[in-house]
């Protein structure tokens, strides 16, 4: 039995899979499994850990709240679920950005209530591959992390103050590299600041704002937590080595592309740049690669 069940209903053509996709660490992430028309998630709260297992059927989305937290956590689903964002309001006018909108409809831009788990997740992803990125965030959670309550069968991100404490060389021995190691403390160490900075009324601009001033994270990082985790639809991520290129290929059909011919090709979207961005992701064509990587952060 669930310690609280809320059902919800969702906008037509709504797609639970899609609009959370973005928002996990890889099909084997520990705290966020989607299976089908189906979403587990776990997560610490200000009441204690809590996890949700969500259904989808149709319109309707069955939300079941488990754990101590769970009832701090069930009235935040819609959001979380990416209800309160209006895809609406995104009407491309043609051309491919048009025939992807059409191709994949249904994503909605989650916006999650608590973040810095997401923001320590982007930060493994600071210059390492995706599949890297994703075995470090197994690897912490497996060591770090506890078991979720409830019989979503996951583990919970690390508390802030865990991660705070750590030494480089035991996140190192996790596949972590020294530079992410200290930027990870830093960001637990502000953790609470984070989260208060998140949560207000102009949460993605303030939380933007505060996260700037830790070293080790830069605007790509920040936008891309924007992006996937605070519902910001024109978030624009700067300092990526591959998506240039990629948006160009796409809806250009140019092969390579500077940041500034990728700003200049997304400026008819503003408003919803992200959008587009997350658009191309599902669609999961890119440019021919070339070339070193570069760093972001």
């Amino acid at each position: 039995m669930a310690d609280i069940t809320v059902e919800i209903e969702a906008p037509e053509a709504y797609d639970l899979r899609r609009t959370m996709a973005a928002s996990r660490m890889g099909k084997y992430d520990p705290t966020l499994r989607l299976e089908g028309g189906a979403m587990a998630l776990a997560l610490g709260t200000p009441e204690g850990a809590a996890s949700l297992a969500v259904e989808q059927r149709g319109r309707r989305l069955t939300v079941h709240g488990f754990g101590e937290g769970a009832r701090w956590l069930v009235p935040y689903a819609a959001k979380l679920l990416g209800l309160e964002d209006n895809p609406g309001a995104f009407e491309p006018d043609g051309g491919v950005v048009r025939k992807l909108w059409r191709q994949y409809p249904g994503m909605h831009l989650p916006a999650f209530p608590r973040i810095v788990h997401r923001v320590v997740q982007v930060t493994l992803l600071q210059l390492v591959t995706w599949q890297e990125a994703c075995s470090s965030w197994g690897k912490i959670i497996r060591k770090l992390g506890a078991p979720a309550p409830g019989p979503v069968e996951l583990r919970l991100p690390p508390d802030p103050r865990t991660l705070a404490s750590i030494p480089d060389y035991a996140l190192g021995a996790l596949g972590v590299r020294p530079k992410q190691a200290r930027t990870i403390r830093r960001v637990a160490k502000y953790a609470s600041r984070i989260e208060e900075a998140a949560s207000t009324s102009r949460g993605s601009e303030i939380f933007a704002q505060r996260l700037a001033t830790i070293r080790g994270i830069g605007p790509w990082t920040i936008a891309y937590v924007q992006g996937t985790a605070l519902g910001a639809p024109d978030a624009l991520l700067l300092g990526d080595y591959n998506l240039p290129n990629t948006i160009a290929y796409l809806l250009a059909g140019e092969e390579r592309a500077s940041e500034e011919r990728m700003v200049k090709l997304l400026e008819p979207y503003r408003g919803h740049r992200f959008r587009v961005i997350r658009l191309v992701w599902m669609h999961g064509v890119t440019a021919p690669r070339r070339g070193p990587r570069q760093e972001r952060a």
